[in-house]
């Protein structure tokens, strides 16, 4: 309970920056102090308003009290919209201004009048920028000064939306040091955002870490978005002329890629997709939605690009939160989030605020800028900590090759740069594994120097092989590896099984084509075992224990269909042969096969396929070196099973004729293959009724045997049976009263022995 608790006070605290500025947006506009004049504004939407003169004809009646929320909607065609707003006579005439902070008309036409007639006049607006150096500012100002009489204020907006826009009225000295104000906050804004992005730069140059020029990229984005947003390019670059159309568009894009990019920086800075390869399609699948919504925004109208940022933005948003909260107890992700979850709310305010959604305040408009600076600094503090966890991590790989740290905590390292992250996640995959026939009988009597070297090399092979199929390696099991394949490893389009089945068959054949190239090169042929599941993936365990980041039922069946496996041969479960007919693979080239599972009473149905079917002269040479590299030799005292007799090994679902036998065991023939070490209960039959009567005063009747290879060819099914159990006494009688009534001589033992060819390479154990 205590530790569920932690974990939702993290996920909060990650996400708290943007309830806090939430917070700020709402009572910010309370307790900032508004020092324009209190003086009514009112409103007409009438379309046929086509210039001043109309406006000055309507009747009070005719104008509407502006309500304090006007919400904007976009449109296609421009809209126009007219304030009027009430001077009052003043004895003394005073200089004021008149403001409006809305960014997005594309004219504002100012007219003063005083008795019905205009008495100054003044057009500003995006598609007037020779206007912003006569009153430069961040916004749309008019100076004008009150009369001994009563005038009027009439205001022309026109823009591609539905939004009635805020005046503000202040007198001039108020309005002098509220700009001043404005500027000093601009320079401090525009510095803190230039200073973080040469740090960025200067940290790339040092460095070369991508996550700089992501963050460089990210701000660069934003600060365009904000150049619109509150104005700067009226005071930066008022001589341009912008289209207004082109330049809402290129803010929307510019956001969409400030999005994309801090993707980008999660992806590498985090190393989320390596350490939690399930994220992978969903990250991929954002960039294509950011992408897609970049397109629709560049051909389509502002409008629906307006439309398709929002959708995705909140789309993209909330599958960050939800698939990353979980790891807020690690700092440079809590301090990810405490960057973005600020930075994007802040920006989320200032929009709302440029929409009419809330208060123009001072404090609501910089607020994009202040968490663009909010989300520069703590992300270069996330990147802080990365950096100072793969020294760490560094240095204890480095205790670990030197004895000095627990070696089992070597795996971790290797395969994760997070520690104490308990994750899980349920793939649908393809799991491998791959196993070197007998490795500890290739290395006796051979240098550790060359072993290691010829090992590490095969071992690379076989990576090598496995990753450009798609495959990610788990973990590496000394002599061995199991790996796993699934259909979003953004390396390979296809099918998880397929891929899995094509690497492992490419595995097989280079070992032969090796082999046959250079017969001085040491063999190492391996088993494969494949089978598909859904597994669950994460990272576990402690510094004392290995990390099994690969976990389920299937990974065990998968570990023995490989121990099943003949060498330079691979073993499928039904599941991974299932998909790969679905794929179109014919279902002729899987040999069906059973095996026993441990603790399991009933046997298990596989398949088992030779990738070298076609190239068997090319195995059989591969084979003979093998068995010679290690000196193999027979040893047991075979005997053939005479013409007329016979002996049979019988359990419930199949029946075994005994082709010879020996004191351990059998050679065996039936029409059903099986897995290596598979475990059968067998009763013994004989044609001698002497025998029989033997067996049963013996109590031998009945005898457990393990298959320890079994192969196909034009003669039928083939079987090798070791004898299980029992003394050696017991196996003793029984190759006696065999060999005495139902065994042949030995000169026609050792003419059978010299045509039984390389066929020994299956009862190789390891």
């Amino acid at each position: 309970m205590r530790s569920f608790l932690r974990t939702y006070v993290q996920r909060f605290m990650a996400v708290s920056p943007g309830a806090v500025v939430v917070a700020i947006a709402f009572f910010g506009q309370v307790l900032e102090k508004d020092e324009s004049l209190r003086i009514p504004v009112m409103f007409s939407t009438n379309g046929a308003l086509d210039d001043v003169a109309a406006a000055t004809a309507l009747a009070d009646s005719d104008w509407e009290i502006r309500p304090s929320v006007a919400p904007n909607t976009p449109s296609t065609t421009p809209q126009t919209r007219w304030l009027r707003v009430e001077i009052a006579a003043d004895q003394t005439p005073r200089d004021q201004i008149a403001e409006i902070k809305f960014q997005f008309f594309n004219e504002i036409e100012y007219f003063l009048v005083e008795h019905g007639k205009v008495i100054d006049h003044f057009l500003t607006g995006v598609a007037h920028p020779a206007s912003f150096t006569k009153f430069p500012g961040l916004y749309f100002h008019f100076p004008f000064s009150s009369g001994t009489t009563q005038r009027f204020l009439y205001v022309k907006t026109v823009g591609y939306g539905t939004t009635i826009a805020r005046i503000h009225v202040y007198d001039a000295p108020t309005f002098a040091a509220i700009n001043e104000q404005r500027d000093g906050i601009m320079g401090l804004l525009f510095g803190c955002s230039i200073m973080i992005i040469f740090f960025n730069f200067a940290m790339f140059l040092t460095l070369r870490s991508r996550s700089y020029i992501f963050e460089i990229g990210v701000q660069l984005a934003l600060l365009t978005v904000v150049y619109f947003l509150e104005g700067y390019y009226k005071r930066l670059t008022p001589g341009i002329n912008w289209d207004y159309s082109l330049w809402f568009k290129l803010t929307i894009v510019a956001y969409l890629i400030s999005l994309s990019l801090i993707v980008g920086f999660f992806r590498d800075t985090l190393q989320l997709d390596q350490n939690f390869p399930d994220f992978r399609r969903g990250y991929n699948s954002l960039l294509g939605m950011y992408l897609a919504a970049i397109l629709i925004t560049l051909l389509g109208s502002f409008a629906i690009g307006l439309l398709a940022a929002v959708v995705v933005s909140w789309t993209g948003w909330v599958w960050l939160l939800a698939r990353h909260s979980r790891f807020a107890h690690l700092k440079s992700i809590f301090v990810t989030f405490l960057g973005q979850s600020g930075g994007i709310t802040a920006l989320i305010v200032t929009t709302t605020t440029v929409f009419d959604l809330l208060s123009d305040s001072m404090l609501n408009k910089a607020l994009a800028h202040i968490g663009i600076i909010w989300m520069g600094v703590t992300n270069l503090i996330g990147i802080g900590i990365r950096l100072r966890l793969s020294e760490e991590r560094s240095g204890k790989i480095k205790q670990a090759l030197t004895g000095t740290q627990y070696r089992t905590e070597l795996n971790r390292l290797l395969t994760s740069s997070y520690v104490q992250i308990e994750n899980l996640s349920r793939v649908e995959a393809t799991i491998m594994f791959v196993d070197i026939v007998s490795f500890s009988l290739v290395a006796a009597g051979r240098s550790a120097t060359d072993i290691f070297t010829a090992l590490s090399n095969r071992l690379r092979e076989i990576v090598t092989i496995i990753e450009q199929n798609g495959g990610l390696v788990d973990r590496s099991l000394g002599d061995g590896v199991l790996c796993y394949f699934t259909s979003n490893n953004g390396v390979s389009s296809k099918h998880h099984a397929l891929a899995a089945f094509e690497a492992a068959s490419e595995i097989q054949r280079e070992t032969v084509r090796a082999a046959v190239a250079t017969s001085s090169r040491l063999v190492m042929p391996v088993r494969i075992g494949i089978h598909s599941a859904e597994v669950l993936i994460g990272n576990l365990g402690d510094e004392r224990h290995l990390d099994f980041t690969m976990i389920g039922s299937g990974v065990n069946f998968t570990s023995r269909l490989e121990s099943a496996a003949s060498p330079f041969k691979m073993n499928l479960s039904e599941t991974t042969v299932e998909h790969l007919v679905g794929l179109g693979l014919d279902a002729k080239e899987f040999l069906p096969i059973s095996l026993s599972i441990k603790h399991q009473s009933t046997l298990k149905n596989a398949f088992e396929f030779n990738p070298l079917s076609a190239a068997q002269p090319d195995l059989r040479k591969a084979e003979t070196q093998f068995l010679e590299q290690m000196g193999m030799s027979r040893v047991d005292q075979r005997r053939v099973v005479k013409s007329l007799a016979y002996i049979k090994l019988t359990n419930d679902s199949v029946e075994f004729n005994i082709a010879d036998f020996s004191l351990h065991g059998f050679k065996a023939i039936s029409p059903k293959m099986f897995g290596r070490r598979t475990i059968l209960a067998v009763s013994i039959t004989t044609s001698s009724v002497d025998v029989n009567e033997q067996l049963d005063r013996q109590l031998m009747r009945h005898i457990m045997v393990e298959l320890r290879w079994s192969r196909q060819d034009n003669h039928g099914t083939f079987h090798g049976l070791r004898i299980l159990g029992g003394s050696m006494a017991q196996r003793q009688f029984l190759f006696d009263q065999f060999s005495q009534h139902l065994g042949i001589d030995d000169t026609e033992r050792a003419k059978m022995e010299s045509d039984d060819n390389t066929a020994d390479i299956r009862i190789i154990a390891s």
